[in-house]
């Protein structure tokens, strides 16, 4: 099968996208969130922002040092929900290099791991998955322990990586 690299497919399905409802001006088009035609069926997207080495403190409070020391440029961030009120939040994190996705894939625990099919790497657990592409490195977490929400976060992680 025949697959764009992930940085190009993100970046066709962002082409005249705004900034969610955090509001504020429109951002420019950018490599990282999913293509709203990808999103997985069932699900609508909340929210989306992007964050630079600067902002990135803004989303994670006290867990920035880490990505930045690994190249970090850029994070994006998307809240998804449910008809049943259920939320996933996808978190891509452009890490420059590939061993910089792989040393932050590595370093970062997983309890109870599950190996999924997606990406370069993915190991699923009972609130999500975390996965590896390229230089991408990225968390993709439900709001809660459900095994139907284990599957959805699969789905997005396969959306993400197009597997």
């Amino acid at each position: 099968m025949w697959r764009l690299p992930l940085a190009l497919v993100v970046a066709i399905g962002l082409v005249g996208c705004g900034r969610g409802s955090s509001g504020g001006a429109p951002a420019a088009p950018a490599a990282g969130h999913l293509a709203k035609q990808r999103i997985p069926a069932g699900w609508t997207e909340q929210s989306r922002d992007a964050y630079d080495e600067k902002t990135i403190f803004d989303y994670i409070d006290g867990g920035a040092d880490r990505y930045l020391k690994q190249g970090f440029r850029r994070l994006h961030a998307a809240r998804y929900a449910s008809a049943a009120a259920d939320e996933v939040t996808v978190d891509l994190y452009d890490l420059g290099q590939p061993e910089n996705a792989a040393a932050i894939y590595a370093a970062t625990p997983v309890p109870k791991p599950r190996p999924v099919t997606a990406c370069d790497e993915a190991l699923g657990h009972d609130y999500g998955l975390k996965l590896r592409r390229g230089r991408v490195y990225g968390e993709i977490t439900a709001s809660r322990a459900d095994p139907a929400l284990q599957t959805a976060a699969a789905a997005f992680a396969r959306a993400v990586c197009w597997k």
